[in-house]
């Protein structure tokens, strides 16, 4: 590729050899030029003024045609040599080259009425009329004179012309100046380039491959660039997961500072979706006033890095900006993945057996068959282990599912982590992934009535023997059975209302007719802390109360309630969603629900949706049971009740262990409390009651507690909200005298475990149609894709544009100035004074 300075020059400049050609018309003019014999006439040898003057118009005329035909040859050479124009606008290129052509074209044109304007003939002189010669003489003209009006004819189009001749030396001056296309021909360099770099800092990235990581050779590329291959003169650089640095808000010419912001990178948090990367990449180069706009991604293309298509969609009205991909390509790696964790089934309470579940990812080119165990406070539990056999990376059996189930032996915050028995060594953060749970001893549990005590045959009485089926006694020495998990306590509506309602993990209220004011607003507030409300509704219910206390303003009920309704045959439970907790694994299908049978019941009035969601209905698709969520807690609603003749639900074996899950509550709800992904927002389950006081929360990795301050929620009720969860790893929190601690977990995102990659071509293909776009997996195959950037815009379009219509132009004066035959009029006079002597 020719070097040089210049802004034009040409992509095969072997073929400006070509330029030879345009001596071909000039070797055959000379070839083709015969000289005549001078041969004596005496009658004929006074008649050189004429002869001279004949010869001096041909002269022009084959000048005119030789200079046209020189440069046909010259700018076809010109064309096959492939000119080029670097740098600058293409826009303002193919103007300059217009204004080339159009002035090239008027001064062809002008050229030819000044030929025109040449052959008519002069007006004579006086002495040329004394002297007999008419304007028609064939001697007039060696003695005319141009009159005023012919100067003045003649003087526009040379004017035109020297104004055309004016405008092409500009226009090719613009062309091969560096004033306007400042790029280097044939070479790159970021004299005029403003480049954005967005640099793929995920989690997949941090896969070893050898002694480094991907992260660590998407760094050194990235020093390169700046520092050597490109140079730009203004230059930014987004991490997709910046973490705690700060986002740039502006292209920056200070390359220390930019490269000084890429010390101690890593990958901390969640990534950030690559089309708003993209966005902001796209916002940064519309800043710049730099010809050349340039945006590079260094990534595995893996993960959330390549799973969003429309990624590149920012780009569509910006065509000028050369989209670069990196990928940074690695040998398939031997590697398995746990990719999540969660409880799948379980109560948060001691002596309950919980399942805990995992999804495993293969990202190696072979099929595996890997093994996992559990671990609880980071020591293995025996005999708590399993296999999955996953397909190669890729295919549809590549990822799958493990289950393990554990028994809760022992009261407060414990973390259970599943990890790869045999762990790898690519991506180590992979190998395990960890749950927190808050185990409870016992759940104290509120039984809520309607009479100061505890009535036989009442729906209160059903329920505090359901949850207490030992007679109520809760230790294995009084009763030879298992300590059991729950303790209720019955209290009236009334003394209810004096209650701290913080300490029981579940309230059930069972047919009270009425709830006033003040209960209704502590169980507003106690829920939406996280507790579980569960309400009977039987025949005692006083609708209007309900609807006007509990639903209104508040909603602690689904919706308005209407009836009751009463049907003496009854109707029999029909359909219940087995995926709620409730009903989970109990039967293996749905015949012994439908021995509930329902004679009365309340039903939901039709001016408004029910919140949350039905989990039971009977057969004539009356609601049986909801579930809702409000705030961070739970609500339950039968809309019967068991007593009173309503149904025979108390006297079925569904009842027992219905209640008592809702009483201790989901495991797998409770850990959505105390595990979460990066970025998340954490509320901190401190209890009401210390209000105003604040909470420390030490960080993984980090120096010192960091304090985060009581605030209140959009309902008025304290809370403590904790945002800065970045890294990953235990968090552990307390109150400033620890009467309150707890913890949580922070897990890597999950969706960064994919190591398999997007194709970059694949991806180039979903940029907008006519976006420059170029893929590089190295430096050199970058540098490569540079110098195609740096060839700039072709010209040879509008070369052989100039080549066509000068071909037009010397047809039409080849055909102007063709020979024709005259009649010679022998009768001429010719005057004495018209003629001199001959020299011998």
């Amino acid at each position: 590729m020719l070097m040089t300075l210049a802004a034009l020059n040409f992509s095969d400049p072997l073929m400006l050899i070509g330029l030879l050609a345009a001596g071909i018309p000039v070797l055959l003019h000379l070839l083709n030029r015969v000289r005549s014999p001078v041969v004596q006439f005496p009658t004929l040898r006074f008649l050189r003024i004429t002869a001279q003057k004949t010869s001096r118009r041909r002269h022009v005329q084959h000048f005119l045609l030789l200079l046209m035909r020189m440069a046909v040859f010259a700018l076809i050479a010109m064309a096959i040599a492939g000119p080029l124009v670097h740098g600058g606008s293409p826009l303002l290129a193919y103007g300059m080259l217009f204004l080339l052509l159009v002035g090239l074209a008027v001064m062809a044109v002008m050229a030819v009425m000044l030929a025109s304007a040449l052959e008519k003939p002069k007006g004579p002189t006086a002495q040329a009329v004394a002297d007999g010669i008419t304007p028609t003489s064939p001697l007039a003209g060696s003695q005319a004179a141009w009159p005023p009006s012919r100067l003045r004819q003649l003087g526009l189009p040379a004017l035109v012309m020297i104004l055309a001749l004016v405008a092409a030396v500009s226009a090719l001056f613009g062309l091969s100046t560096n004033q306007f296309f400042p790029s280097r021909g044939g070479s790159y360099n970021g004299t005029s380039t403003a480049c954005v770099i967005i640099l793929d800092n995920s989690q997949s990235m941090l896969a070893h491959d050898g002694n480094h990581t991907r992260l660590a050779h998407a760094l050194r590329q990235t020093h390169a660039l700046l520092n050597r291959v490109i140079r730009p003169v203004q230059m930014a650089v987004l991490l997709t997961n910046p973490g705690s640095k700060a986002i740039p808000n502006a292209l920056s010419a200070n390359r220390l500072r930019v490269l000084t912001g890429l010390l101690h990178v890593t990958s901390i948090g969640r990534a950030t979706p690559m089309r708003e990367l993209v966005a902001r990449a796209v916002a940064l180069l519309d800043q710049s006033k730099e010809p050349d706009k340039m945006l590079l991604i260094l990534s595995d293309f893996a993960g959330p890095a390549s799973s969003d298509v429309q990624a590149f969609a920012p780009l569509k009205h910006n065509p000028s900006i050369a989209l670069v991909l990196m990928p940074q390509e690695f040998s398939r790696p031997d590697d398995v993945a746990i990719s999540g964790i969660k409880i799948v089934s379980g109560q948060p309470v001691v002596g309950s057996r919980i399942s805990i579940g995992g999804t495993v990812i293969n990202n190696g080119p072979t099929a595996v068959v890997p093994e996992f165990h559990l671990l609880v406070d980071a020591a293995s539990v025996a005999h708590r282990q399993t296999k999955v056999a996953l397909g190669p990376a890729g295919s549809q059996d590549s990822r799958g599912s493990i289950k393990i189930a554990h028994l809760l032996t022992h009261a407060g915050y414990h973390v259970l982590t599943l990890a790869l028995r045999r762990s790898s060594h690519v991506l180590t953060w992979a190998n395990r992934r960890s749950v927190s749970l808050s185990v409870a001893k016992q759940v104290n549990a509120l039984v809520i009535g309607s009479l100061p005590t505890l009535q036989t045959d009442s729906t209160a009485f059903y329920v505090d023997a359901a949850l207490a089926p030992f007679s109520g006694s809760t230790t294995a020495a009084h009763t030879g059975q298992p300590v059991w998990s729950i303790v209720p306590t019955y209290a009236s509506a009334n003394a209810a209302s004096a209650m701290p309602l913080a300490r029981y993990g579940a309230v059930f209220i069972c047919d009270v007719p009425r709830l006033g004011t003040s209960l209704a607003d502590k169980l507003s507030q106690y829920v939406r802390s996280g507790g579980r409300i569960c309400w009977f509704l039987g025949s005692a219910v006083d609708s209007v109360e309900y609807n006007r206390v509990i639903w209104n303003t508040r909603h602690l009920l689904p919706a308005p309630i209407a009836g009751p309704l009463v049907r003496q045959t009854g109707s029999s439970v029909d359909w219940i969603d087995i995926r709620s907790h409730i009903f989970a694994n109990l039967f293996h299908n749905q015949n012994p629900f439908r021995r509930i049978v329902v004679v009365g019941r309340w039903d939901f009035g039709a001016a408004a949706a029910p919140l949350g969601h039905v989990v039971s209905r009977l057969e004539n698709n009356a609601t049986f049971l909801t579930q809702q969520r409000l705030g961070n807690g739970q609500i339950y609603t039968f809309m019967t009740a068991p007593g009173g003749g309503w149904t025979n639900l108390a006297n079925t074996s569904l009842f027992l262990p219905m209640v008592v899950r809702m009483a201790l509550g989901n495991a797998a709800d409770l850990a959505r409390t105390t595990s979460f992904g990066p970025g998340q927002v954490v509320a901190i389950p401190m209890p009401a009651v210390a209000v105003g006081t604040s909470v420390e929360v030490d960080i993984p990795h980090h120096a010192g507690p960091v304090n985060v301050p009581c605030s209140k929620n959009a309902a008025g009720l304290p809370q403590w909200i904790f945002t800065r969860t970045q890294r990953t790893g235990i968090y552990h929190w307390h109150r400033f005298n620890h009467q309150y601690a707890g913890e949580f977990v922070v897990n890597p995102p999950g969706d960064e475990a994919n190591l398999l990659p997007v194709s970059a071509s694949i991806l180039a293909r979903e940029a907008p149609q006519g976006q420059p776009v170029f893929i590089a997996s190295s430096l050199t195959k970058l540098l490569q894709e540079l110098a195609k950037i740096s060839q700039g815009t072709s010209l040879m379009p509008g070369v052989l544009a100039i080549v066509l219509i000068l071909a037009v132009l010397e047809a039409l004066f080849a055909n102007r100035y063709k020979p024709t035959e005259e009649n010679i009029d022998t009768d001429l006079i010719i005057s004495p004074a018209a003629l001199s002597p001959v020299a011998q």
